[in-house]
Formats: C-alpha cells, structure tokens, sequence
C-alpha cells in the first residue's frame, strides 16, 4: 500500500465534533421542553409538587446558569473534552439532558449523537460551508421541536486530493 498502512477512520476519532455538538445542544437544545411526573410527593426548590402531577421542564435552562456551567452563556467547545462527558469536572450533572433521563431517555440518542458527528465530519471534510452575503438573520422557530427558520448557507466543494487518505 503506498504510503504506508492506512488507518481506518473511526467515529471516536471525531471527539472536537461531538464536543461542538454537546455544547450546541447545551446552548439551543432542540427539545426544549421535557415532560415528566414524579413517582412520590416532591419538594423542587421551594414548591411542593404531589406524586403523579405532570410538570414540564425548560431544558435550556438550568444549563445557562453559572451555578452548572462556567460562563454558561459563551460557546466553548473545549468544556467537553476534559472528561468527555457532560457531568466533567465544572458541569452540574443534572443541567444538562437533551434526550430526557432515567427511565424515559430517547431512546434514539445513540443513533442522533452518531448521526451528527456523521454528517458533520463528511459536510468538513467535502464542502466549506459559509453564509451567503446579505442573508438574514436565522432565527429560532419552536414547532415540535426547535429548528432554524431563514437559515441560508452556500456549499463549496473542496477540491480533492489526488493522494487517497
């Protein structure tokens, strides 16, 4: 083989991707709200919430706070490669849950979280992804979900090398 043995390119090899992830769906979760019902009578902060009343949380929210995260409000990517996991050192473990908790966690998570770093690692590595001149602001739109409305963005494709990876 020219060039000597070639390494197989493995998902785990793509931690800054799934760092940048992590901390975008820390910042602008895509579910915002997250229901659930407490199994016994429970006291949240100071309310007292009976056994079996439907609440819903805001799940952005408690990951903007100072007291989960340092600078809660900047983009930090690197906050997520220190332990490589949410609940690193300086995390509050319990701020940040994109895909629920405990018994009713998505159960696509694994699939999702592959997935992004997936199609962001190929979009890197074949297009230069830019914002095209004079195109608005994208702003936040909640349906199910949360999603980006006026999103504008041009594809660039990269040229090829000639030798193989």
């Amino acid at each position: 083989m020219l060039g000597g043995p070639r390494k197989r390119a493995s998902t785990a090899d793509l931690r800054y991707v799934d760092a940048v992830a992590q901390e975008t769906m820390r910042l602008l979760p895509v579910s915002p709200l997250q229901g659930a019902e407490p199994i016994e009578d429970t006291l949240i902060g100071d309310v007292w919430v009976p056994k079996g009343t439907p609440i819903y949380m805001l799940a952005g929210r408690a990951a903007k706070l100072a007291a989960s995260f340092p600078e809660p409000l900047a983009l930090n990517p690197e906050r997520w490669l220190n332990g490589g996991h949410h609940a690193s050192e300086g995390h509050h473990p319990h701020a940040f849950f994109p895909f629920g908790g405990g018994p009713r966690v998505c159960p696509g998570r694994q699939l999702a979280l592959l997935e992004i770093k997936v199609v962001a690692a190929m979009l890197g590595r074949n297009f230069e992804v830019v914002r095209p001149s004079g195109a608005p602001q994208p702003v936040e739109v909640f349906s199910f979900t949360m999603m980006p409305g006026n999103l504008s963005l041009l594809l660039r494709e990269r040229p090829r090398s000639a030798t193989p990876h």
